[in-house]
């Protein structure tokens, strides 16, 4: 299984393995964020000024961000990291990218990345991915988002119900729930949705219980390796999957506004656009 995240400071990390948790330091402490995710030992976020900032794991290059402004960020599997510029190219750095930049239609708002290839999402709804492996191609029909794990991606239609394809073999392809959604989020080789009324449904592996969720509401769930994550309609951040792990165990109190999960970390983004990062150390990026 692939994993990818992570953000550190070289200062901190003394710090931060004490704590458990990312903590503010240096002029990194003044960043703030409106959207983070997360890989495999490594994090990155998209900040206010639509700068990219990556930490954490770096065998690949995959924190090492080419220059500009980005609308959106996302990691894939093996430490693949692409990012969308706000004059509609994508680029893409880390582990084996399938291209280094691809312009890319004019009104697209949303990419995703599995680790081979990636897929982008125009306004219209019209889904296209590049690169290799089985999600290549242009998808028939519209959707309203997009969402990749390890050789899969997923796509919630327009009709508000999921399809998802690539290899044959990942439960997430074989197993899609049906039914109705308002939200999608994948991650390695599970999947999770939510209806409107806030209740949450995984599927895919199940090694450590990741798509056992608890009961509750929730208005976000991001699934990582071997957990899953959630924020409750109040906020709060829940995680549930392999037992003791401490991104399981060490969930931050707080409230928050989003939830990302990686492979051994998960971070959650505070209403003002401050990470707060716990589970693997060195993974998550500084306040």
């Amino acid at each position: 299984m692939r994993v990818n995240s992570t953000f550190a400071v070289a200062a901190l990390v003394a710090l931060t393995a004490a704590l458990g948790a990312t903590v503010p330091g240096g002029a990194a402490a003044a960043t703030t964020y409106r959207q983070l995710t997360a890989g495999d030992g490594y994090t990155c976020g998209l900040t206010k000024a639509g700068r990219v900032v990556c930490r954490g794991y770096d065998a690949y290059g995959q924190t090492r961000v080419p220059a500009g402004k980005y609308t959106q960020v996302a990691a894939g599997p093996f430490g693949l990291t692409c990012a969308l510029t706000r004059d509609s190219t994508v680029r893409c750095w880390g582990y084996r990218p399938p291209f280094r930049h691809r312009r890319v239609a004019p009104d697209t708002n949303q990419i995703a990345v599995d680790g081979q290839s990636v897929c982008g999402l125009t306004r219209a709804g019209h889904a296209t991915c590049w690169g290799a492996g089985d999600v290549v191609g242009t998808r028939t029909g519209r959707y309203r988002q997009l969402a990749a794990g390890d050789g899969f991606a997923c796509g919630l239609r327009q009709n508000r119900r999921i399809a998802c394809w690539g290899a044959p073999t990942p439960a997430v392809v074989r197993t899609v729930p049906d039914g109705t959604y308002a939200q999608l989020s994948t991650r390695y080789s599970t999947a999770c949705a939510l209806d409107r009324t806030g209740k949450a449904t995984c599927w895919g592996d199940d090694d450590f219980g990741q798509t056992s969720v608890p009961p509750g509401t929730y208005r976000q769930v991001s699934p990582g390796s071997s957990h899953t994550c959630a924020l409750t309609l109040a906020g709060k951040v829940a995680c549930w999957g392999r037992r003791n792990a401490s991104v399981v165990v060490d969930v931050p109190g707080g409230t928050y506004a989003s939830v990302v999960s990686g492979n051994t970390h998960a971070c959650a983004l505070t209403r003002d656009g401050r990470p707060v990062c716990w589970g693997t150390k060195r993974a998550g990026l500084p306040r």
